[in-house]
């Protein structure tokens, strides 16, 4: 198996800068070890959770000031859509999108509160894309806003590897609200999660997913009619977006892409679960490691080889002996 930390933790840093470039395959410079002998792979003999730093405990932040915080967002237990976006929801169909918020779908407006308070909302994908609406976005000019998200939610759930990235779960509506700060301004992130044993049991069962190796280009995307990624007929590789899962520290959705062969067929299949928070990743790995264990025994000539990432923990599908 020729392990593909680097080229992962390159495409990573593309993907930061320049938006997705093509997944990289499931193959490049050597270093993956079959721990257990029974095929099953992690990458890059890397330190247990794929390398990632360990994190120190959660420092609650302040008691935040009566200030005028929540004329712009009046928070409750739990994670929720801010007035500002109206009935714009993450997941939303584009016409319903387009129909909510006609002026302001797939685009950014400002927003000021009483006081001093001002943000920028934005409505849109995390590519760009013409795909149903992935992700609602608020920039806030304002330094106490974690206190205030503190206060209402309580110590996050997931933790980003940076140790500044922190991430709530609302299982009662399937929202997940992420913070972070850049160039002094505060953002939150607000996307659809699915808790992963239901995504192990629905669109990311592995067998069923295993059923498109051979499939030609055109099955893919008619199997999949929203959230695909990449319909340039000269590449060879198709992504499909899925809701991340509790695992994963952004609001982002996760992708399970599809490689082409020469002949336009799927010859692999990677199905990538974001995991970079390096408290919560090992139950991920194990969670992963004994669905593509059963998986491997269940179907004949498949192999579902489990790859560490830095930022994802990666399933790869394939009947090749050749990533063995």
């Amino acid at each position: 198996m020729r392990g593909p930390a680097t080229a992962a933790l390159a495409a990573a840093l593309v993907l930061a800068a320049c938006g997705p470039p093509p997944p990289p395959r499931a193959g490049g410079g050597g270093g993956a070890i079959d721990a257990g002998g029974d095929g099953v792979v992690t990458g890059g003999g890397a330190p247990t959770g794929g390398g990632l730093p360990e994190l120190g405990p959660w420092i609650p932040p302040p008691a935040p000031a009566d200030d005028g915080f929540d004329a712009l967002w009046p928070l409750t237990a739990e994670p929720s859509v801010p007035p500002v976006f109206g009935k714009l929801r993450p997941g939303m169909p584009r016409g319903d999108a387009a129909r909510a918020r006609p002026k302001e779908w797939n685009g950014a407006w400002t927003v000021k509160a009483p006081g001093a308070i001002e943000a920028i909302a934005h409505a849109g994908q995390a590519d760009e894309s013409d795909n149903p609406l992935e992700l609602l976005t608020l920039t806030i000019d304002h330094a106490d806003t974690l206190s205030h998200l503190h206060a209402a939610w309580g110590a996050p759930d997931v933790r980003g590897a940076d140790g500044a990235t922190a991430c709530w779960l609302a299982p009662s509506s399937g929202l997940k609200a992420c913070f972070s700060t850049e160039f002094g301004k505060a953002t939150v992130e607000l996307g659809a999660y699915q808790p992963l044993a239901e995504a192990l049991a629905g669109a990311r069962t592995l067998g069923a997913l295993a059923a498109h190796l051979g499939a030609p280009r055109a099955d893919v995307v008619k199997a999949h009619p929203l959230f695909v990624e990449n319909l340039d007929p000269e590449a060879r590789w198709l992504a499909v977006h899925l809701p991340s899962t509790e695992y994963a520290a952004g609001a982002g959705p996760d992708r399970v892409v599809y490689f082409l062969d020469r002949g336009e067929r799927v010859d692999e299949i990677a199905v990538r679960f974001g995991g970079h928070d390096p408290t919560l990743r090992p139950a991920l790995v194990a969670t992963l490691t004994a669905a593509a264990r059963d998986t491997e025994a269940g179907a004949t000539g498949l192999h579902a080889t489990l790859l560490e990432e830095p930022l994802d923990v990666v399933i790869v599908l394939s009947r090749r002996d050749d990533l063995r």
